[in-house]
């Protein structure tokens, strides 16, 4: 959100919770002298599909287009598979594929109204790298991946460019627990040898997302990982 705001885009955010789950965006703003005209958050839930729709027609409602879509909801699970309850399984598929998909496909319908559009899949490495104690996130990233692809394909000839980014070990509290399990490894396996920061892997987004950079790119799935995937 801080890297479009930065570029003056008008930014619609859909939280679970709204503006109380992101109050330092507020200060940041104010901080950073951004127009806080450029903000909108929904308190929207995109895992129930009464509240998604309402969102997406409030949206279409009040700015009649969305310009660009950033699918960033995820949450990572480390169980063993054959440890992994069926339940825990099966919401981590939701959480991580289905989600993206239902509104990815609720979006690019108003998309190929406007015959123009993007949309950048928050992906992750282990969707195509191994991983230990990550088969149901692994999974449905790996499954993020190929949709992306398949979408490019369907939808390009209509204006609309779908792509992702997969990012590696990025400081943030979802790689909490895997660095301090394996965080010395985790580094002696990337060739920067750092953690990747929050703000590069919105600065790769930004650059997917924008007609002035991204134009002709569509069905990449961009690593942003300090080389760990090599």
């Amino acid at each position: 959100a801080q890297a479009f705001l930065k570029e003056r885009a008008q930014v619609l955010c859909f939280v679970r919770g709204g503006l109380e789950r992101m109050p330092e965006i507020i200060t940041w703003m104010k901080t950073e002298a951004v127009d806080e005209m450029l903000l909108e958050i929904f308190d929207i839930d995109i895992g129930d599909q009464t509240s998604l729709e309402s969102g997406i027609e409030m949206v279409i409602a009040k700015y009649k287009r969305i310009d660009i879509l950033v699918n960033n909801a995820g949450s990572a699970v480390e169980v063993p598979f054959l440890m992994m309850e069926d339940e825990d399984w099966q919401s981590c598929i939701d959480f991580n594929l289905n989600m993206t998909a239902r509104l990815t496909k609720k979006v690019c319908k108003y998309m190929l109204r406007e015959k123009k559009g993007s949309v950048v899949n928050i992906s992750s490495i282990v969707g195509s790298a191994t991983g230990r104690g990550v088969s149901a996130y692994g999974a449905a990233k790996a499954a993020m991946n190929r949709m992306t692809e398949i979408l490019a394909l369907e939808l390009g000839r209509k204006g609309v460019r779908i792509n992702a980014v997969a990012p590696g070990a990025i400081d943030t509290k979802m790689s909490k627990a895997l660095m301090d399990r394996a965080g010395e490894i985790v580094l002696e396996r990337t060739p920067l040898n750092r953690m990747g920061l929050p703000n590069e892997v919105a600065q790769a987004v930004l650059f997917l997302a924008s007609e002035k950079t991204g134009s002709f790119i569509t069905g990449h799935i961009l690593n942003v990982d300090g080389g760990i995937s090599l």
